[in-house]
């Protein structure tokens, strides 16, 4: 079961990304090596920074939790402090090189623009929301599917040192 959610996870952003790789060279392609992403963050503690194949794996996981939030808390949590505060303790962090639009499955047909996703979570802490950043402008995110995100928990614990 394990091994078939993960592989769900994993293809969600092979399968939003199918349309941009039609030719070599064109438009889509283009536009499809400029959604380039940095995922980081910080672990009891200790500064992470994933790249190559991890990098990617994570930023699956990171926007499949935001992907599965159907409720948008932003009135009240969608600030610089609160992004600040949970920049400070342990979070993911997923970076684009240039803004990237999601659905919002709470408002379908909406989309929201994202500079940087940060998943303020922990082996052991689960996130009261998920943020996003795009410019100066702040949400916050909530209701989101705790499988996924127990799958997160399972895969920080599993990080070398982190045990």
């Amino acid at each position: 079961m394990r091994a078939a959610t993960c592989l769900i996870l994993l293809s969600c952003p092979a399968v939003c990304w199918a349309d941009d790789t039609k030719a070599p060279g064109s438009k889509a392609v283009r536009e499809a090596e400029d959604k380039k992403a940095t995922v980081g963050g910080i672990q009891g503690g200790k500064p992470l920074k994933f790249g190559d194949s991890l990098g990617t794996y994570y930023e699956g996981l990171v926007v499949a939790l935001l992907g599965s939030c159907t409720s948008d808390s932003s009135l009240h949590v969608g600030t610089k402090e609160h992004w600040e505060k949970a920049l400070k303790g342990n979070h993911l962090r997923l970076q684009f090189e240039k803004p990237r639009r999601f659905a919002v499955p709470q408002r379908p047909g909406e989309e929201v623009e994202a500079d940087e996703i940060l998943v303020p979570i922990s082996a052991s802490k689960i996130p009261d929301h998920i943020f996003v950043r795009t410019g100066n402008t702040y949400r916050g995110y909530t209701k989101y599917h705790h499988k996924i995100c127990k799958f997160i928990q399972d895969e920080l614990q599993e990080l070398p040192g982190r045990r």
